[in-house]
């Protein structure tokens, strides 16, 4: 065998071991998993059947959903579609670009606020995500428009607001009545549910005069205060969006409620 044809016999094994070697390397490669940002609302009943839509990242691609309590279960209500929404301002990774329609059905003696789930798809299982159980306070389904002190919609304490920063720069405004030196606690549930709405939380008197004013708290971007009351009257409590963006995704809780 001629030098140069030796040459050509060995860069054909050099060649076909690469390829074999590139093909073990491609073959072993796995899908990324899927991702929950956020369900929409944030909670759910334990006392009955509840349906949510969950925002994330190839949530199109899921094909189980596994709650993390053993009382506990869901079932995916037909399959993930791609997610209206996503520009430049609002990525994907913090709104998500895929949805999924889910319901829960969770044990009514679950402990704690929440529970965790995870979903399923041909990469492998999510990270965890949180949903929150509802709690004995009622809850109050915010209404539009409510932007300013004229229009702020009247709140009956204690109540847990569903609500949604509609658009960019929305204000949401509620009212509620109080007696003198009486103690009231405001609390904001969004980011650290995976919620994109980055609130801001100001409490004023019936003369529009700010009694307080509450970004983020204790390391966390949802704010909350508790105050003792000046005077009896009508009081307003405002929320925006600290950045100026809103949607149907940018979901929160607001809890209000008397004393302790």
């Amino acid at each position: 065998m001629t030098s140069r044809v030796c040459r050509w016999f060995l860069g054909l094994i050099i060649v076909g071991l690469s390829t074999s070697g590139h093909a073990q390397k491609t073959s072993d490669k796995k899908d990324p998993t899927p991702v929950v940002l956020f369900p929409m609302p944030l909670g759910v009943d334990a006392s009955r059947p509840s349906k949510v839509v969950l925002r994330g990242l190839r949530l199109d691609q899921v094909t189980e959903i596994r709650v993390h309590e053993p009382k506990s279960s869901a079932r995916l209500l037909g399959k993930g579609k791609k997610a209206e929404g996503v520009t430049q301002q609002l990525p994907a990774t913090l709104i998500g670009d895929t949805q999924i329609e889910v319901e829960f059905h969770l044990c009514t003696e679950v402990p704690g606020e929440s529970v965790s789930f995870a979903v399923i798809g041909p990469g492998g299982e999510s990270p965890p995500a949180k949903i929150l159980i509802h709690d004995a306070i009622p809850r109050t389904p915010e209404k539009e428009p409510n932007p300013s002190f004229r229009q702020a919609q009247l709140l009956q304490l204690p109540t847990t607001v569903e609500g949604t920063i509609q658009n960019p720069q929305d204000v949401d405004v509620f009212a509620f009545d109080a007696q003198a030196d009486q103690e009231i606690f405001v609390e904001v549930l969004a980011q650290r549910f995976g919620s994109p709405a980055d609130l801001h939380l100001a409490l004023y008197d019936s003369e529009g005069r700010i009694l307080a004013s509450v970004d983020d708290v204790a390391g966390q971007t949802d704010p909350k205060l508790r105050m003792r009351l000046p005077k009896e009257g009508r009081y307003f409590i405002s929320l925006l969006e600290t950045h100026d963006q809103g949607g149907p995704m940018f979901v929160y809780q607001l809890r209000v409620k008397r004393g302790k």
